[in-house]
């Protein structure tokens, strides 16, 4: 039993970026695991500066259009004019990726906390190493909706239960509960669930405390941005 342990552990140090990235997607456990023992936030950093840009500047002008479109149910849309959205959808490409990590960050130093308060362990950069390399996901997603985008004509894919409860109940929206509903993504579940791996790993706290700790986090997060999107 102990060579085989001293196996896996040989074997989870030797992974390589790639296989790491990957791991995420098809072996998460085992990918957090060598993420958890050789923190990486490099990854993480350059693929939230790169990635959103990238997206918005294949399809210019299906971004454009969204950021007009978004200007337009602002109070100052009138005053505005073509130059000025042209240059707001400029800066939007550079603000979107700080935006990114500035919340990376915020929802890692959520989760540190309250499992320090559990008497987690593990550093800081092990809990931003896990819960920046889970941004594959969100790339994953990127992708779809990428690919999707030349049949939709949109940059927004709703993979979220709204677009089963717009078939069976379409007077929810414009509601809080339908905001709710609008926030619950499947790639953000997803996505969740891979930080509960990581953050488990890193904290070496049981699943049960992990995985509240974790979902609590995620329905405050769906509360709070039910106002946003039960118009969307």
């Amino acid at each position: 039993m102990e060579n085989m342990e001293l196996r896996n552990d040989k074997e989870v140090k030797q992974m390589s970026f790639l296989q790491r990235v990957i791991g995420v997607i098809v072996s998460p456990k085992k990918a957090m695991e060598a993420i958890a023992q050789k923190s990486d936030i490099l990854y993480p950093i350059l693929a939230m500066l790169l990635t959103t840009p990238i997206f918005y500047l294949i399809r210019y002008p299906l971004f454009e259009q969204m950021v007009k479109t978004k200007l337009e149910n602002t109070p100052q849309a009138a005053q505005m004019t073509p130059s000025m959205i042209s240059f707001s959808t400029k800066i939007g490409l550079i603000t979107a990726p700080i935006g990114v990590i500035i919340m990376w960050i915020v929802i890692t130093f959520i989760f540190w906390g309250i499992l320090r308060i559990f008497k987690g362990e593990g550093k800081f950069k092990q809990y931003l190493s896990v819960t920046g390399y889970a941004y594959t996901i969100v790339i994953i997603s990127m992708i779809v909706t990428l690919i999707a985008s030349y049949f939709t004509g949109s940059l927004i894919l709703d993979t979220s239960l709204a677009s089963i409860t717009n078939l069976f109940a379409p007077d929810l929206k414009g509601s809080f509960l339908y905001g709710i509903i609008r926030g619950i993504n499947l790639f953000s579940i997803w996505q969740f669930i891979v930080y509960a791996i990581g953050l488990k790993v890193v904290s070496k706290l049981s699943s049960a405390k992990v995985y509240s700790v974790v979902s609590a986090v995620y329905i405050v997060m769906i509360l709070l941005s039910a106002n946003s999107l039960k118009l969307s």
